[in-house]
């Protein structure tokens, strides 16, 4: 959540990438003009591009506890397919369970949102060549983007704030402790994995206050709430300067904590106004504060 720089992600526990063996498909022995389907589809594509896709839901839970061994094409390749289905499949289920009719404009704007996130994620931040397929922490983090994908879903079907989102955007946080103790279990780190977690963070919080203003009839200055790691990102392109390394800091986790705990408590059924507004005043100070603080430590670091 709103980390400012790669050497502090703001979650639990730093993610984590486990060792996986791969598993072989024949049917992608199949050719075409004496070329595989994988070779095809890498000519297609750049293998960063396969290689950073979202986690195979069912190929890292098939194969978490296996011994280790060198990822594949092949098993990036089908990694790549399985989980853009399985996440479109999950965001489908959840909203046929929450929302009705199912195929409306909600449904469109989610899955738009969520391939869009998707694509745009792993261009910008593709994992190593010599990447393994991606583990149960990263799985965990996929279904917190498909999650926030349902909450996109919320703002236009209109759906004033129940229980249901509540609870939907408590369980989306505490997933966030999952993934952490998946990474210390697991016993292996990526910067990939990091990347993620701290974009799918960003994205969730600035749906929380989008959809607090839209459905919760909160004032529009709730929306700064779900900004600042936008505006730090667009502060880093005038002066380059705060791009710099951060060294980690426990408050800032802390903040980004009440940052989006705040944000969750907006989409409480009835919540008195007044206890609202002063606890999303209170959590947009403190997050300020928090980015004021490295501001300063990085001015001060060009000295």
């Amino acid at each position: 959540m709103c980390s400012r720089s790669s050497a502090d992600v703001c979650t639990v526990e730093q993610l984590t990438q486990p060792d996986i063996a791969p598993i072989n498909f024949p049917w992608l022995a199949l050719s075409a003009n004496g070329k595989s389907l994988s070779s095809i589809w890498n000519d297609l594509t750049e293998v960063t591009f396969v290689r950073a896709s979202i986690p195979s839901f069912f190929i890292a839970l098939a194969s978490s506890a296996r011994p280790q061994a060198t990822n594949t094409r092949d098993d990036a390749f089908i990694s790549f397919l399985i989980s853009i289905g399985v996440g479109l499949a999950a965001l489908v289920g959840l909203q046929a369970v929450l929302f009705a009719p199912v195929l409306s404009i909600g449904l469109l704007a989610s899955v738009a949102f969520y391939t869009m996130s998707v694509a745009g994620f792993v261009r910008r931040f593709p994992v190593e060549h010599h990447s393994r397929i991606l583990g149960l922490a990263n799985v965990v983090t996929t279904f917190r983007l498909v999650v926030t994908g349902v909450l996109v879903a919320a703002i236009f079907h209109q759906s004033p704030v129940s229980w249901s989102l509540f609870g939907l955007a408590a369980i989306n946080l505490a997933l966030d402790g999952v993934d952490g103790w998946l990474a210390r279990y697991q016993g292996s780190s990526s910067p990939f994995g990091a990347r993620f977690d701290v974009e799918v963070d960003s994205l969730f919080a600035l749906t929380l206050a989008l959809v607090a203003w839209l459905n919760a009839d909160m004032p529009f200055w709730i929306v700064a709430l779900g900004l600042p790691r936008y505006i730090f990102f667009i502060a880093q392109q005038v002066f380059p300067w705060l791009a710099g390394d951060l060294p980690p800091r426990f408050s800032r986790k802390l903040a980004c904590v009440l940052q989006i705990g705040a944000l969750i408590a907006l989409l409480v059924p009835n919540v008195p106004l007044l206890l609202a507004h002063t606890a999303a005043a209170a959590a947009l100070a403190i997050v300020a504060w928090s980015f004021a603080v490295d501001i300063r430590h990085l001015r001060q670091s060009m000295v």
